[in-house]
């Protein structure tokens, strides 16, 4: 595949976002997996970012950034850096002046060894200019390599993100993972810490966590378990990073690698109304059922084969009454 159009400026300022594009165009017979590259060969700077349309990609020095379309394009199709891994102008950022050396590069991807087989390329030599950075400790420098944080939140709702860093190429002092808030519609963002407290984080400020001491190659540093998450107090875009270095106590946080991440934040949420208290029925005192009467015994029944009447016989137990006392009257 070869170079259809590369466009590169040849002088750029420190830490600008600098946009490039690359057009490849497929020739001869069909390509798989067909795809363009940004090469960083040369500089002073350890690292560029190459900037997509949500995240960045750290570039270290002799590396490259690769974007490819997946599948097979027949000959006269064109591959532009624009159509490939979020469509979108891709962006450059160079963080140290001084002459940089890049190679715009097309060919193909493959997906199998995980590759890039180069066909075409261009070279740019980039002058950078501005005020140079402290450059990172020497032998040894902080590398970023794992970390998360969200494209999108709620204003005043608090979002999680870590940042892990590993020692490399040679001891570092106070080695560090951390937070960068480098820009947005407010002045300042909370950063939450695992123990429930917070800090308030202005604009253009690194906050992290440090180990002390000089550490060693292949030493981790990481934010999990000590931050919690950050909160945005208001909505727009803000730039973040998460990101790695070292600690100077005299003069703060030195980055040496970091993730720049775009953030939207939208407005807070509205609360939910308030319902009022559900109305209880009034309370009704129990009601007694009524006193009902004794029941009432039915008269007594003569026997059927008595053959006196009721008023007969209360006569003749009287009269027998009578007799027996007289009896007993004489007696005595």
């Amino acid at each position: 595949m070869l170079v259809k159009g590369a466009e590169h400026p040849t002088s750029a300022q420190m830490n600008a976002e600098t946009p490039w594009r690359l057009v490849g165009t497929v020739t001869g017979s069909p390509v798989e997996n067909p795809a363009v590259a940004y090469r960083y060969l040369d500089g002073p700077s350890p690292y560029v970012l190459v900037l997509l349309a949500t995240k960045s990609a750290l570039v270290w020095k002799g590396g490259a950034w690769v974007g490819y379309l997946p599948g097979t394009c027949q000959p006269g199709t064109d591959v532009s850096s624009d159509d490939v891994e979020e469509k979108c102008q891709k962006k450059v950022v160079f963080p140290y002046p001084g002459t940089h050396i890049i190679k715009l590069s097309t060919g193909r991807y493959d997906a199998a060894k995980s590759s890039f087989e180069e066909h075409d390329a261009r070279s740019f030599q980039v002058s950078v200019s501005g005020a140079a950075p402290p450059p990172p400790p020497q032998p040894g420098y902080t590398v970023l390599t794992s970390w998360s944080h969200p494209t999108s939140a709620a204003a005043g709702e608090q979002v999680s993100w870590h940042a892990v860093g590993h020692v490399e190429a040679g001891s570092v002092t106070n080695p560090f993972a951390g937070y960068w808030y480098i820009d947005g519609p407010a002045d300042s963002v909370v950063l939450v810490k695992a123990d429930g407290t917070s800090l308030q984080l202005g604009k253009g400020q690194v906050a992290g966590h440090a180990l002390q001491g000089e550490k060693p190659v292949c030493t981790t540093v990481g934010t999990p378990g000590v931050f919690a998450g950050v909160v945005f107090p208001k909505e727009g875009a803000y730039i973040v990073a998460p990101c790695a270095g070292s600690y100077d106590p005299a003069k703060g946080f030195a980055v040496h690698s970091l993730a720049r991440v775009n953030v939207a934040v939208s407005p807070a949420p509205s609360p939910p109304p308030t319902q009022p208290p559900p109305t209880q029925p009034p309370t009704q005192p129990p009601t007694q059922p009524p006193t009902q009467p004794p029941p009432t015994q039915p008269p007594t029944q003569q026997p059927s084969w008595w053959p006196l009447t009721r008023e007969q016989t209360l006569l003749l137990t009287a009269g027998l009454g009578g007799l027996i006392f007289g009896i007993l009257l004489a007696r005595r």
